[in-house]
């Protein structure tokens, strides 16, 4: 068995200067497709991803209750479903992307503790046929994260990363309401739905 990766954290304070609290996923393999080559391009290949959320888990520890804290087994789904919908070329790519979607403000149908800081890391174990092994390590800060907003019929578009050949984006549907079918033909699209009343 290979030896675990030593993962070092950087300390992060909240406003009264407390070191933050670090939840991990570790370990999180998925088959997709991921790379800039034709065959990487036709064919999954394992992409590990390892994440570190920075909280304060005081609340959640005293109060007992999921939406004070991540829930975990929810989030590691959620992240299976964006490494595999969003078909990254790089790994810079995803990392990005990966963060984003970490620190995107908690919504009503699927709240969480608010998110300070996350290191995400996604490495490609069988990239290099076993003679080395390619990672990314990215660390980002809430303060950093800018996202847009848009306004439509069916409630709210959240805007949470866009690249070249992929986006990432939270529809807040309002209460009554539908999304319409895609009608520019071009777009392909996958849907993970989140919260009750769906």
């Amino acid at each position: 068995m290979s030896q675990e990766p030593v993962w070092i954290h950087p300390v992060v304070n909240d406003a009264q200067g407390r070191p933050l609290d670090v939840m991990e996923l570790r370990g999180l393999t998925v088959d997709v497709i991921v790379g800039v080559y034709n065959r990487e391009r036709v064919t999954p290949q394992p992409l590990r991803l390892d994440v570190a959320l920075f909280l304060d888990a005081r609340q959640a520890a005293v109060g007992g209750k999921l939406a004070n804290t991540v829930h975990y087994g929810r989030l590691a789904g959620e992240l299976r479903f964006l490494l595999d919908a969003c078909r990254f070329e790089l790994l810079e790519s995803a990392a990005e992307a990966v963060c984003r979607y970490l620190l995107a403000p908690p919504t009503d149908a699927a709240p969480h503790a608010h998110l300070y800081a996350a290191t995400v890391r996604v490495t490609k174990p069988e990239a290099l046929t076993g003679w080395a092994i390619p990672s990314l390590q990215v660390h980002r800060t809430v303060e950093e994260m800018v996202y847009r907003t848009e306004a439509k019929a069916f409630g709210h578009v959240d805007v949470i990363h866009e690249g070249a050949t992929y986006g990432v984006y939270r529809l807040r549907v309002a209460p009554g309401r539908g999304i319409p079918p895609r009608a520019d033909g071009h777009t392909e699209g996958m849907e993970l739905v989140l919260g009750a009343g769906m």
